[in-house]
């Protein structure tokens, strides 16, 4: 159940508790988004299965469900290290952001995984939609069509997951 009145916020976890802190942000009453995308994972008797990672490891978005509810308590949540900031105030994220999200995420998970990737580590590429939609970066991996890419993104480097078919090789 969306709420309009409550923006979005983010939420820094801690190292692989995005599940743990979704789930006790949500006994707290909060919205809660963990954006989660399909892929294969290796099993030890050679084959593969499939996985739902997060998207974007070490974050997930939350918004409170009641206009009084306080942000307080996100502090001490478990599986939370902290909550995302400006230098002034707590960050908040657009709906759009989120509408986008959503959508990509619904994307990912209509992905045929045995497919190969097309694109290599080391090809430098330009995001052709979506949300970083004109972003130049650096392949860093890829499977089965997902990339992990590298992208500057102010003057700081950071890694984004995306699906090979968003992206396009420059020459």
């Amino acid at each position: 159940m969306e709420h309009c009145f409550a923006h979005w916020y983010l939420a820094y976890t801690k190292p692989r508790q995005e599940q743990v802190a979704a789930y006790n942000l949500q006994q707290q009453q909060f919205q809660v988004y963990l954006p989660l995308y399909k892929t294969r994972q290796r099993k030890t008797e050679g084959g593969y299965t499939e996985a739902h990672p997060p998207m974007f490891p070490r974050y997930l978005f939350f918004k409170p469900t009641r206009a009084e509810q306080s942000l307080a308590v996100i502090r001490s949540t478990k599986g939370i290290s902290n909550l995302v900031q400006t230098t002034t105030q707590v960050a908040t994220v657009n709906n759009a952001i989120i509408d986008d999200i959503r959508q990509a995420e619904a994307l990912r998970h209509q992905l045929d995984l045995s497919l190969s990737p097309r694109l290599r580590a080391g090809t430098k590429v330009r995001i052709s939609s979506g949300s970083f939609q004109g972003l130049e970066g650096l392949v860093e991996s890829s499977t089965n069509k997902r990339l992990m890419l590298l992208l500057d993104i102010l003057g700081q480097h950071t890694k984004v997951r995306l699906n090979a078919s968003e992206v396009e090789p420059l020459e």
